[in-house]
């Protein structure tokens, strides 16, 4: 985020914290999942490595937003996908963490969130857990829903 901050490009910025985590002796890497958005442009730059499908939803309709393989720290040199979108008033993005993707593939989740329409984030994320862990069940990994949904100005 500080790198964003001091005007360093996704690639740049990338790079770096990459290089970082591949100099250490250990086996040291991290799945990176962001959405950084341009409040004055509208647009979004999703950055995945190593992290599962993100959704963007628009009225009745549903994109997945697919990731790299590989996470940080892997591999030495790196070419990272930054993928643009345009987000507009009434857009909601989902972002989901392992826990959630091991159980529900991006198919279900798709089919899921266009069944069960709702304008509420929190109640979105809710329900998306309650869906993974199967009304409570406890997950293999972590289970994190991340729901943000996109007001005019």
């Amino acid at each position: 985020e500080n790198l964003y901050k001091a005007g360093f490009g996704g690639d740049m910025a990338l790079a770096l914290i990459n290089k970082l985590l591949s100099l250490k002796n250990e086996e040291d890497f991290s799945a990176l999942d962001m959405c950084v958005v341009d409040l004055r442009q509208g647009g979004a730059d999703f950055i995945k490595m190593g992290a599962p499908e993100g959704l963007i939803v628009r009225g009745d309709n549903t994109e997945i937003v697919a990731g790299s393989d590989l996470p940080l720290g892997i591999l030495e040199e790196i070419q990272p996908e930054i993928q643009r979108r345009v987000l507009v008033a009434g857009d909601m993005v989902v972002m989901v963490s392992d826990g959630i993707s091991d159980v529900v593939s991006a198919d279900k989740l798709e089919n899921y969130i266009e069944n069960n329409r709702t304008l509420n984030p929190q109640t979105l994320a809710d329900n998306i857990l309650m869906l993974a862990t199967d009304g409570g069940k406890r997950a293999k990994d972590d289970s994190k829903v991340v729901v943000v949904r996109v007001f005019a100005a």
